[in-house]
């Protein structure tokens, strides 16, 4: 939802969300947070819901997960200025305790001022993609040294996982003037580890 939505049409949205996630006959039940408080362990605006979704177990459904999340993605796109994903909690509770950020990806800068730029990406499209299809990319890092870090990517269909495209991107760290300036080791350490 928008960032200027309200709390009452916040509630509203998620009413539909709940019923249309309790419309599928995997669904155990669904339980919805609609914003949070200031000193809460998770800081969200009134924008923001967030559900947890109990399923039957495995062997009692016919869909997988990526079929079940399909069927709902095509549900829930009826409902205007909705912007949602899936995600296991564990993944996702891992992912803000590790870097104090919510999300997936995050990547979190201390130190001097830093500036990164693109200098060079190569992109290698592998099917077509069309619009309004759901595509899920991933991001990891290739190699890193001095100061020039080199990300690859992986855009694939959420439907049937096929590669719709990879890429490398190769960025350079900068510092204020333009110059370039080597990356802090803390950061060339977690790159490299995550590679």
């Amino acid at each position: 939802m928008l960032p200027e939505t309200s709390l009452e049409e916040s509630i509203a949205t998620g009413k539909k969300v709940e019923a249309i996630l309790r419309s599928f006959p995997e669904v155990v039940s669904v339980a919805r947070m609609t914003g949070s408080a200031e000193g809460s362990e998770h800081v969200h605006p009134v924008n923001h819901s967030r559900y947890s979704i109990a399923l039957v177990p495995r062997e009692e459904r016919n869909r997988g997960f990526a079929e079940l999340t399909e069927a709902m993605r095509t549900k829930l796109d009826q409902i205007p200025g909705l912007a949602y994903i899936f995600e296991q909690p564990i993944a996702n509770r891992l992912a803000e305790m590790l870097t104090g950020a919510e999300g997936t990806l995050s990547v979190k800068l201390f130190g001097p001022d830093l500036r990164f730029v693109v200098y060079e990406m190569r992109i290698r499209f592998r099917a077509p993609a069309r619009l309004g299809e759901r595509l899920d990319i991933r991001t990891r890092v290739e190699r890193s040294s001095g100061y020039h870090v080199v990300f690859h990517q992986e855009a694939t269909r959420a439907a049937d996982a096929a590669t719709i495209a990879t890429a490398d991107v190769d960025v350079v760290s900068l510092d204020p003037n333009g110059n370039l300036q080597e990356l802090p080791e803390s950061l060339s350490a977690i790159w490299t580890a995550g590679s």
